[in-house]
């Protein structure tokens, strides 16, 4: 019986479908063509978050942990300081929805964001990086009790602390993406209101595949790249941190232009944030979102612990390349690629 209402069913929203093809969209416009250049501007958007995410990830195990020789704590909090803006997204979308720039809700933010980021890793790009903490591939399994004098010549002492400022940097290049993540983000929910129902998950699909692939670029490059010696790898050459960054300032710059020449968006008004935030109280009690929220947060709490001791564990026991390291989480984005591209089929 259930199955015979659920056929009905199916058979009068199809029915409905094909008397009209804009059956349940919840903005007029129709749906976005992702073959078009505003698609393009939407998806750049997040290919450049896919290779920044996936370039600062994958630094921390071969550049801080190996190459300065850092502890377990600092490259923890090194983790920690990149993923900081992910923590901000709720204030970025109410200075995004409550201050609009020039009329413009989400360009001008996307631009901002970029611009920061960008100016972020040129000027890692150009600021010489701390040199190594094992000057000779001999000495990298050699403990430095057992080192000869000529031995601690080949010993940069001071590498483990003279990361800090490509931190702070990446830190804040971290928040300068995400604050163009939130805008763009804003801008998928008014698409996926325009589609119909027939199709509706589309756009969100195709932005977290783009997303997921372009952050398997950055994780190849660093894993084949950034393999000797220098960084706990065995391969005869390697490329300087300084080239990495400057490679990102590229995406970014790509992505800041997508935004300004190719997104289309709607001049609004002001929104007092009185009404915004009274706006969003009276969202929050609903019950199909506090639920939500209540979920992400219990299951945030109890699943996003780490030990310090993993970066460690690694390098000095395990003895893991980077290219062993990145090749699992290219693994990892590769599964989560392939089962949103199946669930969006």
């Amino acid at each position: 019986m259930l199955d015979h209402k659920t056929r009905t069913t199916d058979s009068r929203i199809s029915e409905i479908d094909d008397e009209d093809p804009f059956y349940g969209a919840l903005r007029p416009g129709g749906a976005l063509d992702l073959l078009s250049w505003e698609a393009f501007a939407l998806l750049s958007q997040y290919a450049g978050v896919g290779i920044l995410m996936g370039v600062f990830t994958a630094l921390q195990y071969p550049l801080f942990q190996n190459y300065l020789h850092m502890e377990g704590y600092q490259t923890a909090s090194y983790n920690v300081l990149t993923a900081l803006g992910w923590s901000s997204k709720i204030f970025f979308g109410i200075l995004s929805d409550c201050v609009p720039i020039f009329g413009y809700q989400r360009r001008p933010y996307m631009v901002i964001g970029w611009t920061l980021c960008a100016a972020c890793c040129a000027l890692m790009a150009v600021t010489p990086f701390p040199q190594a903490y094992y000057g000779k591939a001999e000495l990298v399994r050699v403990p430095k009790a057992n080192m000869t004098a000529e031995d601690l010549k080949h010993i940069n002492a001071d590498a483990p602390s003279s990361g800090g400022f490509f931190i702070v940097m990446s830190m804040f290049a971290s928040l300068g993406y995400v604050l163009a993540d939130v805008a763009a983000d804003a801008m998928v929910v008014q698409y996926a209101q325009r589609e119909p129902a027939a199709i509706r998950g589309r756009v969100q699909t195709a932005i977290y595949l783009t997303r997921d692939s372009c952050s398997m670029i950055p994780m190849l490059i660093v894993g084949f790249c950034m393999n000797d010696f220098k960084y706990g790898g065995t391969f005869s050459w390697s490329i300087s941190p300084n080239i990495v960054y400057g490679f990102l300032v590229v995406p970014c710059v790509l992505a800041a232009y997508s935004a300004f020449a190719l997104m289309v968006e709607e001049r609004v008004e002001r929104v007092p944030l009185r009404d915004y935030l009274g706006s969003a109280w009276m969202l929050l009690q609903q019950r199909v979102v506090w639920q939500i929220c209540a979920f992400k947060f219990i299951n945030t709490l109890f699943w996003g612990y780490n030990s310090t001791l993993m970066d460690p564990v690694s390098s000095l026991w395990v003895h893991v390349q980077p290219i062993v390291n990145t090749s699992f989480q290219i693994v990892y984005q590769l599964v989560r690629v392939v089962s949103m591209f199946a669930i969006g089929r």
